[in-house]
């Protein structure tokens, strides 16, 4: 006779990284048929009930039997994680050096923890009766739409039908319509295979029109899932998902951790998006979690984008079981995209408007008078950077982050775009009391208005957040732009999204200045991708197209790449130039920032951890720097100080100072953020 497991180790629902380790419990013989891995328990601990997951059953512990605790009670039958998923939660545990009971929430159903005791001790009465799925698509019939993507797929599928790991990046420009006949061709193989899709995709505007393309052909088997979904309707599509009610599942990164069984492909759509980066609490790239998905459950993994990111680039070039497929979009019209570029430093002031210039105005000019549409990007919300009193110097800056305002001329308000304070501004210094008032750099605001001077019967645009929250819903405002003739549109980071705005001749950049000046090594790269995102709105066929870019730098090598239309010769520049200062991809690098609202506290405990990681961490190669105030040291009245670890042998790295982490004492007023491969160093 064989004996049973009487033995569970569980994770307790805990987030502090020093309790990293799981707990044994006795199974009572009552609940062993009703244990499993990924079971929601309640077990003892010290003198309260905790909520744990089981990950291990086994027959024995390295404990005393006396010195073990049982198992209170099992909530419901359903498991939250299978071993698979387990081995992934491991893994994101180890590698962004966070605790497993952080990352445990992030595969729970969206719902709050009630409601989860609910739901696991009766699911099938969370929501509406099972859908009824069609069955899979006739073959008979392959659809009116032509497949662009069966040219490029061939190899893609060949690992789908197998059941094999590999990565691809699918590099180059590809437009809507292309694309989702590519992830179209990709999910009928897939679903042919008896398996499901995941489609993971940056921004939920995008998402939503991939969706409702995708559901002409896949009807009720597709579904979309996303933060902004009402609770309700969120936690519907979880459990369709865990009830195999669908599949292909299109979503922004949280869809990445659904309960997707029998999964068999992952894409990453525009993976360069650094909407990919979590920025809350476990900092985690979802690029980065979904090539170890893949491995894992032994599927590939297609990464698309017309300007990749360094670090997949690079890993796509250099590691065996990574493939780069060259697309080409037979419709693209990027070369009769004419590229200019003005130099602001030769710019007469007295002669010229250096926001926008003549050679702008009379290309703006020529497109209205043609009919067409013009974009016009500004990389700033606001009606300028900063204030500063002509008669006493005053800036006026936020108490709480130490940061300037932006002045928004509209509603006569000074804003912190870091914590949002606002204060009602007229015009007078609250120092002095002169009304002397100098306005330094552009802002959105300003770009509007000056427009609004020279094109007085032109109708005029914005796409920025204040707007859209102003006017509507992004859809309206779409509407009002797409029954408009020839029109400006002018906008911030928003106006790279993908909005299917036709018609558009003519898109300029103000200027990127402001972005290369930032204290943070990917700038060139942030640049590179932001101008050629703009410029694949230009989308007048048949019609020549042309894209201005303002700048006092004209000969930086974001720039000088984009006109010469060289993504690759960028993409070298600059990776011998992170070579050279030893940044990723030939180094790792981990930036620990703590913060509170002592700035004394702060930097005596980054001093004291800084000492720790000399002290406990040897025989690996890193680099220390700092610790030193962060670029923003004070946000949201929390000052920040941060060291940042650079290191050619992460593993050896995260391996000591995980344990470091797990014995430093952190000050209850202080918080501490550890960002593995940072997006931003701010």
């Amino acid at each position: 006779m064989t004996s049973r497991n009487q033995i569970a180790e569980v994770f307790l629902d805990l987030k502090a990284i020093e309790i990293n380790h799981a707990f044994d419990y006795k199974i009572p013989d009552e609940l062993i048929d009703s244990i499993g891995i990924g079971i929601m328990v309640v077990v003892p601990f010290g003198s309260r009930k905790e909520i744990g997951y089981v990950s291990r059953l086994k027959e024995k512990s390295n404990l005393p039997d006396k010195n073990l605790k049982k198992i209170d009670r099992v909530i419901g039958n359903i498991a939250l994680f299978d071993i698979k998923k387990l081995g992934l939660i491991y893994w994101m545990s180890f590698y962004y050096i966070a605790a497993i009971g952080k990352i445990i929430e992030l595969f729970l159903p969206p719902v709050t923890k009630s409601k989860l005791e609910r739901f696991c001790s009766n699911p099938t009465h969370q929501t509406k009766k099972k859908l009824k799925i069609k069955p899979i698509i006739d073959e008979s019939k392959v659809i009116a739409r032509p497949f662009f993507g069966d040219i490029y797929c061939e190899d893609i599928n060949n690992f789908i039908r197998k059941n094999l790991h590999k990565a691809f990046l699918l590099e180059g420009f590809m437009s809507s319509y292309n694309k989702t006949s590519l992830y179209l061709s990709l999910c009928r193989q897939t679903l042919k295979s008896n398996r499901k899709v995941l489609i993971l995709v940056p921004e939920i505007i995008s998402a939503e029109k991939l969706y409702a393309s995708l559901k002409i052909d896949f009807g009720q088997r597709v579904c979309i899932y996303h933060s902004e979904m009402s609770e309700k309707k969120r936690f519907e599509t979880w459990y369709g998902i865990w009830d195999n009610n669908f599949e292909v599942i299109i979503g922004t990164r949280s869809a990445l951790f659904t309960p997707i069984k029998d999964l068999g492909l992952v894409i990453i759509d525009d993976e360069h998006d650094l909407s990919y980066k979590d920025s809350t609490i476990i900092r985690y790239n979802t690029q980065d979690v979904a090539l170890r998905l893949g491995k894992i459950l032994k599927i590939p993994v297609v990464f698309t984008s017309p300007t990749p990111s360094i670090s997949i680039r690079f890993k796509a070039e250099n590691e065996n079981n990574f493939k780069i497929i060259e697309v080409s979009d037979d419709f693209s019209n990027k070369t009769l995209l004419e590229k200019v570029v003005v130099d602001l430093k030769t710019i007469d002031s007295y002669k010229d408007d250096t926001l926008i210039t003549n050679t702008l105005h009379k290309a703006i000019s020529a497109e209205i008078l043609s009919g067409n549409k013009v974009l016009v990007f500004i990389n700033k919300l606001g009606f300028s950077n900063f204030l500063i009193c002509a008669k006493c110097g005053n800036i006026p800056k936020c108490p709480i982050c130490n940061l300037s305002y932006r002045y928004h001329k509209i509603n006569k308000k000074l804003i912190c775009h870091h914590c949002g304070k606002e204060i009602h501004y007229e015009g007078i210094c609250t120092a002095c009391g002169s009304d002397n008032i100098s306005f330094s750099g552009s802002g959105i605001e300003k770009v509007e208005s000056s427009l609004n001077l020279r094109f007085k019967d032109v109708p005029i645009f914005r796409i920025d957040s204040e707007a859209v929250e102003q006017k509507g819903s992004e859809e309206n405002l779409l509407k009002k732009i797409s029954c408009c003739g020839p029109a400006i549109i002018i906008g911030t980071q928003m106006i790279a999204k993908d909005y299917g705005i036709e018609n558009i001749t003519l898109a300029a950049v103000i200027s990127c200045d402001n972005m290369l000046e930032l204290p943070d090594y990917h700038m060139y790269e942030r640049v590179f991708q932001m101008v050629s995102q703009i410029s694949q709105k230009v989308n007048g066929y048949n019609k020549r197209g042309k894209i201005i870019i303002q700048t006092f730098n004209p000969e930086n090598l974001a720039i000088r790449n984009f006109i010469s239309g060289s993504y690759k010769d960028f993409y070298l520049e600059e990776l011998g130039n992170r070579k050279e200062l030893g940044y990723p991809p030939y180094s790792s690098l981990i930036n620990i920032i703590i913060s509170g609202s002592s700035e004394k506290k702060v930097k005596s405990q980054i001093i004291k951890l800084s000492e720790k990681i000399y002290e406990k961490i040897s025989n690996v190669d890193f680099v220390l720097l700092g610790p030193a105030p962060s670029p923003f040291l004070k946000l949201n009245i929390f000052y920040r100080w941060h060291i940042i670890i650079k290191t050619k042998e992460f593993y050896k790295f995260a391996v000591k100072f995980g344990k470091v982490m797990r014995n430093f004492k952190k000050m209850d007023s202080n918080k501490i953020i550890i960002d593995v491969d940072p997006v931003w160093i701010l």
